[in-house]
């Protein structure tokens, strides 16, 4: 049986509220809600809609939100499977990015995600800098290493300028995009 819910989190670090989540809506055994049919207990892993996953920093700021229409947990592989997902991300420098992408997934520790479907992340890497924004089908974003990576198409566009690779590495700590291969670009006069 799933469950649906809305659920809104705020100030917890992303793992403790994922793992507060998980905890509440787990089966309780053969009786439990999580009761199959055939009288074999399962965790049922939960399912909302409209819910946020935010996760804090050590100062209590927000360091990435994520939102999304649908988000379900696998009872089996404790994965994280999410729709329409929008992720925020920010750091103590200033530097703001917003990823959109159709579908997404997390581990159970909620340490990466995993994006595809028409992703696009758009920011800048500190207040005043030129709007960055990068096209792919896929992309993985590392948390802690603010790290994201690529192993398709991109397109990487700043103003009138534009870049198409496959592959990219982007350091987002560091402020630095790496292309991988098959590089074009479009650079207009000024």
């Amino acid at each position: 049986m799933k469950r649906a819910t809305t659920a809104r989190a705020a100030a917890l670090p992303g793992a403790l509220w994922l793992s507060a989540m998980l905890a509440a809506c787990a089966g309780e055994g053969d009786a439990g809600p999580g009761a199959r049919g055939d009288g074999a207990g399962t965790d049922p892993g939960f399912e909302a809609r409209g819910a946020e996953i935010v996760e804090t920093g050590p100062d209590g700021e927000p360091r990435y939100r994520v939102q999304a229409a649908v988000v379900s947990q696998d009872p089996r592989s404790r994965q994280v499977q999410l729709q329409q997902v929008r992720l925020r991300l920010a750091d103590a420098g200033g530097a703001s990015w917003q990823v959109d992408a159709r579908a997404g997934q997390m581990p159970a520790d909620a340490g990466s995600i995993d994006l595809s479907g028409d992703v696009q992340v758009r920011g800048r890497a500190a207040p005043g800098d030129e709007l960055l924004a990068i096209r792919s089908e896929q992309l993985s974003y590392d948390f802690d290493r603010q790290l994201a990576r690529s192993n398709t198409d991109v397109t990487l566009t700043m103003g009138a300028r534009a870049l198409a690779a496959r592959g990219l590495v982007a350091d987002l700590k560091a402020g630095r995009v790496q292309l991988e291969s098959g590089v074009h670009g479009r650079f207009p006069p000024q």
